[in-house]
């Protein structure tokens, strides 16, 4: 099934966000099933939610990631983890945007 134009142009956005010579860094994925892979990261280090309605701020300040959802497990368990930038994260499941992106919060592991 070839995709629409509009999904079309949404990879050709995520590849701009993170391929190579977009925004994204490596950082490696470290699942408890012993299985180690390289991915591309949007890295925020001082992630904050925001209400779509008040523009307020939701939660704590965290850590987080925006990563395209097709480097990412079918599911997130609890002893995986994330090595961005030298540091051991744990990662909360993924929130997907529904265009192919989702946000990871993330948890230092360690001090």
């Amino acid at each position: 099934m070839m995709p629409t134009t509009l999904q079309g142009v949404m990879v050709k956005d995520l590849e701009a966000l993170f391929g190579e010579y977009g925004f994204a860094e490596d950082a490696f994925l470290l699942l408890a099933t012993g299985e180690e892979s390289a991915i591309r990261v949007i890295f925020d280090e001082a992630y904050q939610e925001l209400d779509l309605k008040t523009k307020a701020p939701v939660g704590a300040i965290s850590s987080a990631v925006h990563v395209q959802t097709a480097s990412l497990p079918e599911f997130v368990e609890p002893e995986d983890r994330l090595m961005v930038r030298g540091k051991l994260y744990r990662m909360q499941m993924p929130k997907p945007d529904g265009h192919g992106a989702a946000v990871v919060r993330l948890t230092k592991v360690g001090t």
